[in-house]
């Protein structure tokens, strides 16, 4: 069961979706690693679904419990 009260969850996806997509621009133009702060595990995966589209770049988790954040990288 998934509660969702005044849209939060979805104005939250929508906030991941916009910080995945400038991590991804900034990791192609400094073609480094980018992290981004420490996720939940479903903003987590939202991020990796987003990134996914973009084959010039790749996801990766680290950190363990609640310090457990993404790093976008370009492909080598």
């Amino acid at each position: 069961v998934i509660v969702d009260v005044n849209n939060y969850r979805r104005e939250r996806t929508e906030y991941i979706e916009e910080v995945a997509k400038r991590a991804v621009e900034e990791a192609k133009a400094e073609q480094g690693p980018v992290e981004l702060d420490p996720m939940k595990p479903w903003e987590r995966r939202v991020v990796h679904m987003v990134v996914s589209q973009d084959k010039s770049v790749i996801t990766e988790s680290r950190g363990q419990g609640y310090e457990r954040y993404v790093v976008i990288s370009p492909a080598e």
